[in-house]
Formats: C-alpha cells, structure tokens, sequence
C-alpha cells in the first residue's frame, strides 16, 4: 500500500513538471532581432512590473484630485441607555419629550430608552491651504517619475535581449570555429601518424597532435553548452516559455545612429533615467511647499442631517446643523518646522543624485564611442590577421610535410589560426553589442532600427 501511494505521487509530481516545463524536444522558435525585440515588449514580466508601477501613480492622481470633491457618509446607529442626560436630550431628538418628563424623579432615575439614529454627513473643503492643489501636482509628477521608469525599463530590456541575441550567435560562430579547428587538428594528426608510421618522424610528435585535438575537442564541448545557455537567457529575457532559437551571423553590420548629431538632442534630454530623477527633483520641490502649507489655515463646510427613532420602523423626528469650520496651525510641537528642513534636504539631496547622473552619462557616452570605435578597428586589423593566419599554417604544413619544420610549428601555427578567428569573431561580437549599448547610452534604445 505504502509502495502504491509512493508511486502514484510520483506519477503526480511528473505529470505536474512536465505540464510546466516546455518539452526538451520541442522545436525552437526560431527568431530574428526584430522579433525577439518586439516579442519581449509583449511578454517581460519586468517591463510589465513597470507599467503596473505607472498604473498605481495614475491611481495616486485619482486619489489626490478627491481632496476637492465633498464626502458624504451614512451612518447608522443604535442605542439603549439609562444616563439622565442621554435620555434627556434623546427624548428631544425623537420629538417625544412632554411635560411630564420633567418631574425630578424622571429626570434624575429615567428608565431605559432604546434610540436608532440615522444621519447623513456632508463634508467640502473650501480652503486648505493650497495642499489640495500641491497635492495633485506632486501626484502627477509621480505619474511623470513612473512613465519615465516605464521608458527606461523598456530601453534596458530591448538592450538586454540585443545583447542575449548576440550571445547566441557569438556562441554558434565559437561552435563553428571549434569545428573548423578540429577538422584542422583531425588532418595534422592523420599526416603525422602517416609519417610516424613510415618511420619519417618520432612518437612524440603524435603524441603532442592528439593532445591538440583533444584540446580542440573540449573547447568544442564548452561552445557547445554556451549555444544552450544563450539560448536560455534569450528565452528568459523575452519572457517566452517555448524555447528558442535565433537565425543570422556576425558579419552583417546594421545602420544603428550612433550619435545624438542627427537630431539635435543630447543624451541627457533622452535619457530616461535622467528624466525620472529630475521629476522626483521636481516632486521634492513641491514636497516642501506642502511643508510649508501646514502653516496656512484651512475652511471647511460641514452639513449633517439626522433621524432619531425608537424603534427601526417607528415614527421620530429629523433635524439638520451646518458648520463652517476654520483652522490655524498655532503649535504642533515643531514637527512641522522639522518636516520643511526635511523638505529642504530632500531637494538638494535630489539636486546631487541628479548631478551624479549626469556625470555618469557623460561618462558612459565618452566609454560607449571609444568601445565602438576600438571595435571598428579590431575588426579590420582581425580580418587581415586571420588571412595571414591561414596563409602562415599553409606554409608551415607544406615545410612540415617536406620535413623542414618541426611538428611544433605545425601545431602553433593552428593555435594561432585558430585564436585568430575567436579574434575575429569578438571584435564583430563587440561591435554589435557596443552599438546596441551605444543606443542605450543616449537614450535612442527604442528609436533605433535594429534588425
């Protein structure tokens, strides 16, 4: 029996992960980076965070507009009581006070009286200082703050799912130069097992070829597993629980707009982040007028209207008071001075963070250029290397086989073909990833074509 249930949570517990992981066999969508790009606009849960975030500010909006609006509340109660003075003016209220309720003896020692009340109060503010007003305008410079993150979110995304794309590529082309090299490994042990077996060069020289081609072999294991790893991140990134997969190659260069020349802008007008920080600068400024309105009076106008009976269905009697309500902040022990010098400090706190920034993307713009154009330059040096590269193991094999050079030239002069191309290939990888991270820099990251 025991054996049984064992099992059959088994069979449950399967059944469950594999209803929630996608198949291991399944096929991979197969993505360009438009799409990738345009699918995790869909499906990130952190860019979706962020918009719920811009969601609660608009609700902040909502909530600060309702300190103009009057509130009108009911109110519902009921009461048994024996207190002379209760009773008294309960009597009143229900219209059932005669002359006879002012014998002393009643006065003093009244019975028990049952009163349901029934009231409706009406509150408007007419004057509160300008708080109200404040109030909306640090709401919607809220809203602003989380409009900007929302933008920002999105640029970090998009750059992350370039980057992720990359990746993925990066790591096919590393599998595909693993094999090209292993290939080349494969034929120079096959020629100098050929001459060791015609008696031409000695065992060591095997030896040294197989130890190469073991080496090729495990790093064509280790480019392997970074195609899978790539492929999971770019999967994450989108948000996507299908697996997937991308099409596309290094060599192909695509037009981004690398400065902020074409239209005019500086980084600083387009970075969002930069954005958000001056609106919560903004917010702190109108956080200390708000401080400082805690010093103005306020006017209120209140109206209740009431209905006392003694029982829930029995006939009484309705009466109505209006009020005009005026109020001056005298003293309040100092906390109000103490939260306008916190008002003060949080502005120029916000006035610091802000500079900060701004030195930051002065200096992620300068670091962005310099990556880009060291790139360029990479891949034009690369290029030619890797031509000389080949030439090199060209002429090498042919002295090797002719017997001038010794198996140790012919094994370098593929290690170097070889670090020539994974070269090659970083200097084209780091150019795409340095001018999607250039986009990001300035701000364009969602303006820019990528495809």
């Amino acid at each position: 029996m025991i054996r049984r249930h064992t099992t059959t949570a088994v069979l449950t517990s399967l059944l469950f992960v594999w209803t929630i992981l996608p198949a291991s066999g399944q096929t991979p969508m197969v993505l360009t980076l438009k799409k990738a790009r345009s699918l995790a606009l869909e499906h990130s849960p952190l860019l979706h965070a962020s918009e719920h975030a811009l969601t609660i500010a608009k609700e902040d909006i909502e909530s600060a507009n309702a300190g103009r609006l009057p509130t009108l509340d009911l109110h519902e109660s009921y009461m048994n009581t024996n207190n002379p003075t209760s009773v008294f003016g309960t009597l009143l209220n229900q219209g059932r006070f005669t002359e006879n309720d002012f014998d002393v003896d009643r006065l003093v020692s009244p019975g028990s009286l049952d009163n349901y009340r029934f009231d409706l109060s009406l509150n408007q503010s007419i004057y509160q200082g300008n708080r109200t007003t404040l109030g909306i305008k640090r709401a919607r410079l809220g809203a602003d703050v989380s409009r900007a993150r929302v933008e920002e979110t999105k640029q970090h995304v998009l750059y992350r799912v370039t980057e992720a794309y990359y990746d993925i590529l990066l790591a096919k082309a590393q599998v595909k130069t693993a094999q090209e090299a292993e290939t080349i490994a494969r034929t120079n042990l096959r020629h100098i097992q050929s001459r060791f077996d015609a008696g031409v060069t000695v065992k060591s020289d095997v030896l040294e070829a197989a130890v190469r081609l073991s080496s090729v072999r495990e790093a064509l294991i280790v480019a392997q597993r970074s195609v899978k790893v790539a492929r999971a991140v770019l999967q994450h990134t989108i948000g996507l629980r299908e697996a997937v997969d991308v099409e596309g190659d290094l060599n192909l260069i695509h037009a981004l707009s690398r400065t902020r020349a074409d239209d005019g802008m500086s980084p600083l007008e387009s970075r969002p982040d930069y954005q958000a920080l001056q609106g919560q600068l903004d917010q702190a400024e109108v956080g200390t007028k708000l401080a400082k309105s805690s010093f103005l009076p306020s006017v209120d106008i209140q109206s209740i209207y009431e209905r006392n009976t003694a029982g829930p269905f029995s006939n009484g009697e309705s009466n109505y008071s209006v009020f005009a309500v005026f109020r001056l902040n005298l003293f309040s022990g100092l906390s109000d001075r103490a939260n306008v010098r916190r008002s003060l400090a949080q502005v120029k706190r916000q006035q610091q963070l802000l500079e900060v920034k701004r030195r930051e993307i002065a200096v992620e713009v300068a670091e962005a250029r310099f990556v880009v154009e060291a790139a360029e330059e990479r891949n034009v040096v690369t290029e030619g290397t890797v031509e000389q590269a080949e030439e090199n193991l060209r002429i090498v094999r042919n002295r090797y086989r002719s017997g001038i050079a010794p198996v140790i030239d012919l094994l370098t002069a593929e290690m170097v073909l070889n670090k020539a191309k994974l070269q090659r290939l970083n200097a084209r990888y780091d150019l795409h990833v340095g001018l999607a991270r250039q986009s990001l820099v300035q701000g364009q990251m969602g303006l820019t074509s990528v495809e």
